[in-house]
């Protein structure tokens, strides 16, 4: 649901999230206006019980939050924690993951520029 002052029509970055620890084929699947920051935040939060997450992939977008919940749907629902919180970490091949956030980024690609990642 988008904040005071947002829409789901906010353009932003659509990024996958990698960590070390989840290992190869668990991603969280996300978005943002500043996709390094966001790094850090889930770093220091320890989002999904880890703490060593990375972007493997973003791509600019207009309506993010729109797309995102489209993007969630494609992967189906996201991993349960052992804690039972609500993440958004998924169980997908990256390569699928990438094509799906890809083909979304350019049927929805921004009319301005977003700004820089990092």
């Amino acid at each position: 649901m988008p904040g005071p002052g947002q829409s789901d029509y906010d353009e932003g970055w659509l990024y996958i999230a990698a960590s070390r620890t989840l290992g190869f084929g668990q991603y969280k699947i996300g978005l943002s206006r500043h996709p390094g920051v966001r790094r850090e935040a889930l770093n220091a939060q320890g989002y999904g019980g880890v703490n060593d997450w990375w972007m493997a992939h973003y791509k600019p977008v207009s309506s993010m939050r729109a797309v995102e919940a489209k993007l969630h749907e494609c992967f189906g629902p996201p991993l349960p924690t052992e804690s039972g919180s609500e993440v958004e970490v998924f169980s997908v091949p990256f390569p699928k993951a990438k094509h799906y956030l890809d083909m979304f980024a350019e049927l929805f690609r921004p009319q301005y520029p977003v700004g820089r990642p990092f």
